[in-house]
């Protein structure tokens, strides 16, 4: 599965606005994989509420989510939270952004 994460997380992070979804047995190893990608955001997320919270406070661009006895109905609606839920652009959440990707392109990402 990492090949899928990283190409997933490449074309999401290359087309601004774009979100990406991926799945695995424990949703961890695609969001560990995804996040290796310089401006991937991965979360994984087990229910609605958290997938809503991530993209409205951290405007994630990959949601992850574990395949292993999940329910089809609750997976539906955590990927439906994370596709309507727009980012809340406040000061302090866009400035917090700003500090990950400043880190992430000096410390990880220099050719960016």
């Amino acid at each position: 599965y990492p090949p899928v994460a990283f190409a997933v997380a490449e074309k999401t992070v290359a087309e601004p606005g774009a979100r990406g979804i991926l799945l695995c047995g424990s949703g961890v190893g695609v969001s560990i994989a995804a996040n290796k990608v310089c401006g991937a955001r991965a979360v994984l997320a087990h229910t609605r509420g958290q997938a809503a919270l991530a993209r409205a406070h951290d405007d994630v661009n990959i949601l992850c989510l574990r395949a292993d006895d999940a329910i089809l109905a609750d997976l539906h609606a955590t990927v439906d939270a994370f596709l309507r839920t727009p980012f809340d652009a406040r000061e302090r959440r866009v400035r917090r952004l700003r500090q990950i990707a400043t880190y992430e392109k000096s410390n990880y990402c220099p050719d960016e």
